[in-house]
């Protein structure tokens, strides 16, 4: 009987008439789906995908039939996360594991035949294409904030183990997706799904897995596998359990080379840290462009991703409180405008009749401008320390923060509703299939609502930009928030308020998420 090495579905007891496995009549369907619904594709792609995976007898022709399955599959990954009509995570994940199937069948029927080695050009296709879609499934996953999902690079660790043993690992494929040689081979996409892997993609902005995961490509061949028993400098070194059975962790001088060296691997980005650093330098000091993968993005912006990763290898961060079992209801304000209508609404009800203000966040009339923006919800609290709080909620709430954001945090309407802090969305992640986990940081300082204008070159009222100042107790520690793209380096701005001065600068950006962007100020 034949031996499974890898995982696959359980065969199905009878034959569906609906599964194809003639490859001409495949290449008519695939040409004939409706491309024009991405979501519709990725449902009859998965159906029969699937059933081809569970077919209970041998497939002859199952390799030409995962080519063909290749091209619809690959254009559907293209596609942004939560673009409209697009599949969801859930879909693509499925369809990323039910070809990660098929070509884990063609490895077991490889391995599990007599004269496999005169197949090797079959087993290494097989080998990379399988470790190809199980490292996107993850990525996605990363994407939509199941980190403890692990199995998809479970599995690619075994089968970089497999390649290796085999001495396939340095092989180069001939794969469309990949800019040159050096990234088409087995060892170059494992060693990039893991640099992914060690950047903790909890703390993720969205679309910055999708960033680092293009970005790192053309770094991964830099990283290093070596013999966990060696001893040297713990920075930038990781050990891996090749059977991936435990997660990642940082290399310990003192313990980890007396780990066993048939199961661990000691990984090193230290040259990786070292090229990323250079090209911070030159787009900082020099003026140069952003690095391929970045170009997209302003320069100050590609810092900030730049510095991000490194903080991420580097800095392994310890929680600076004890956290204290508190669940409670709260309501949430999101964004930068609505926080802004809740403070000032506050200050204005503090002024005159003291009345309750929980009702400014969920019922505020902000008026037409604000309408868009206005986002508010309840959620449950679920622990909270001097740092920070920990919230969870519904995945099918609509507002739902991510990781990035600002938010305001409040008591429920039964408590006293001046308790409230403003903090940033620093972690997310998946509790199960219904709920997400949000980590927020309290912003320190105190926060006053203000209005910048740009000063007046002509007789027409400019349009106010709602912002927040941030004063540390120092004014040259003072900041200012307001919503991406809306305040120049260098150009002075009226403040309404005349807090914390008539006119501020804003000059350097010392922060930028997709929720906000947060400057420090000219000294006046």
């Amino acid at each position: 009987m034949d031996q499974t090495l890898f995982s696959v579905p359980a065969p199905d007891s009878t034959q569906s008439p609906l599964v194809e496995t003639h490859p001409g009549q495949l290449r008519q369907w695939v040409a004939s789906l409706p491309y024009a619904s991405p979501e519709r594709v990725a449902e009859f792609v998965i159906a029969n995908l699937s059933l081809l995976n569970r077919h209970p007898d041998r497939v002859k022709d199952r390799a030409e039939l995962m080519e063909i399955y290749r091209m619809p599959s690959t254009r559907l990954c293209r596609i942004p996360i939560g673009k409209r009509g697009a599949p969801d995570i859930l879909q693509i994940r499925r369809l990323l594991t039910e070809m990660a199937y098929g070509y884990k069948h063609i490895i077991n029927e490889c391995l599990n035949n007599r004269s496999w080695l005169k197949q090797r050009k079959r087993l290494l296709h097989s080998i990379f294409y399988a470790l190809k879609f199980l490292a996107l499934e993850q990525f996605v996953a990363f994407e939509g904030y199941d980190c403890r999902s692990r199995k998809s690079l479970s599995e690619v660790l075994k089968l970089y183990a497999l390649a290796e043993q085999q001495n396939l690992h340095n092989e180069i494929i001939d794969d469309h997706d990949q800019a040159g040689d050096e990234t088409s081979t087995i060892s170059h996409q494992t060693k990039r799904i893991i640099l992914v892997s060690l950047l903790d993609p909890c703390h993720l902005e969205p679309g910055e897995a999708r960033i680092c995961f293009d970005f790192l490509n053309q770094y991964a061949g830099k990283a290093k596998f070596g013999s966990v028993t060696a001893t040297g400098d713990a920075a930038g070194r990781f050990v891996i359990d090749m059977s991936g059975m435990e997660p990642s962790r940082p290399f310990d001088p003192d313990t980890s080379p007396n780990l066993d060296p048939r199961r661990y691997r000691r990984f090193s980005l230290t040259s990786v840290s070292k090229r990323i650093h250079r090209a911070q330098q030159k787009i900082a000091m020099n003026g140069e462009e952003p690095p391929p993968g970045l170009q997209h993005l302003p320069p100050e912006e590609a810092i900030l991703i730049l510095r991000r990763i490194l903080k991420s290898w580097h800095i392994q961060q310890q929680r600076g409180a004890d956290r204290q079992n508190r669940p409670r209801r709260v309501a949430i304000a999101l964004g930068v405008t609505s926080i802004h209508h809740y403070l000032q609404t506050l200050a204005i009800q503090n002024e005159s009749s003291g009345d309750s203000s929980f009702s400014v966040i969920l019922n505020g009339n902000l008026g037409a401008d604000y309408a868009p923006q206005h986002k508010s919800f309840e959620c449950m609290q679920v622990d909270q320390s001097a740092s920070g709080v920990a919230l969870q909620l519904q995945l099918s709430q609509s507002s739902s923060p991510q990781v990035g954001q600002l938010l305001l945090i409040t008591a429920s309407e039964d408590e006293n509703s001046s308790d409230w802090r403003i903090g940033v969305v620093r972690r997310a992640m998946r509790k199960g299939n219904s709920s997400l986990e949000l980590g927020v940081q309290f912003i320190r300082g105190h926060v006053s609502p203000i209005t910048l204008r740009t000063p007046n070159k002509g007789k027409e009222e400019q349009p106010g930009r709602r912002a927040l100042f941030i004063d540390r107790g120092h004014k040259h520690r003072g900041s200012v928030i307001v919503s991406r793209n809306s305040l120049e380096l260098d150009q002075g701005y009226r403040v309404d308020e005349q807090t914390p001065d008539p006119v501020i600068v804003p000059m350097q950006l010392a922060e930028a998420t997709p929720g906000f962007a947060r400057y420090r100020l000219k000294d006046t």
